[in-house]
């Protein structure tokens, strides 16, 4: 996102219900009729997309020197 959410939760829930109209907004985030988007999620599916989100961070991965070259 550009950087104003300090956490995950805040940028899913903009995008759930917090999102407004603006000359910038992407189409995929307007109805048809131009209007803003949301995404109107449940707190079932906020929780669930962020755990989703969670499994796509590997702290280990990119710092384990054993993945640090790939010619090996």
């Amino acid at each position: 996102h550009d950087g104003r959410f300090a956490t995950l939760e805040e940028v899913v829930d903009f995008y759930s219900d917090g999102i407004v109209e603006h000359p910038n907004l992407d189409s995929k985030l307007k109805n048809q009729d131009g209007t803003a988007k949301n995404l109107n999620l449940s707190a079932e599916e906020k929780e669930a997309l962020i755990a989703f989100m969670h499994t796509l961070t590997d702290i280990n991965m990119t710092t384990e020197e054993k993945w640090s070259n790939p010619f090996k």
